[in-house]
């Protein structure tokens, strides 16, 4: 899914600088109440848990929610906004190159089409040589081994 300057005021006043395509085929699900401020933070503050244990390529939906329940992930867009705009200075680590960085505190829901009422969650990945911003489903049908989610350090 790709991303486009956030021309709505509702996408603005919510202080995004992107939002998934059409807005209005998406209305915002959830929004972390309280993000942490990502100036205040540097990237080692950030833990990066991997969702599919060693061992196995794919967990279920069922699964996932299991796995994520009370793992406090309570970074979503603003943080992955901010990490994409300044990686030339506080650079993500390269290990993290390897899959994609759900940031599921932020969600949009797809409001029609064929995947209407999809969930869909920021996402980090690395391609063409830089980090970038899209947004990838949520809790649908599972997910692969690449797939990792983003908490502050405990």
């Amino acid at each position: 899914m790709s991303i486009v300057p956030a021309t709505s005021v509702r996408a603005k006043s919510l202080g995004f600088r992107y939002n998934p395509g059409n807005l209005e085929r998406w209305e915002l699900d959830k929004e972390c109440a309280n993000p942490p401020h990502p100036v205040d933070a540097v990237i080692t503050d950030f833990e990066r848990i991997q969702l599919v244990d060693e061992g196995r390529v794919w967990i279920s939906e069922r699964d996932l929610v299991e796995k994520v329940r009370g793992m406090d992930l309570n970074l979503g867009q603003h943080t992955a906004e901010w990490m994409v705009l300044h990686q030339r200075y506080s650079p993500i680590p390269k290990i993290w190159r390897e899959g994609y960085t759900l940031l599921p505190a932020t969600r949009w829901r797809r409001t029609e089409g064929s995947l209407k009422g999809t969930l869909y969650v920021p996402t980090l990945y690395w391609e063409v040589g830089e980090w970038r911003l899209y947004f990838f489903p949520w809790l649908f049908k599972g997910t692969g081994r690449r797939a990792h989610v983003l908490r502050v350090n405990r």
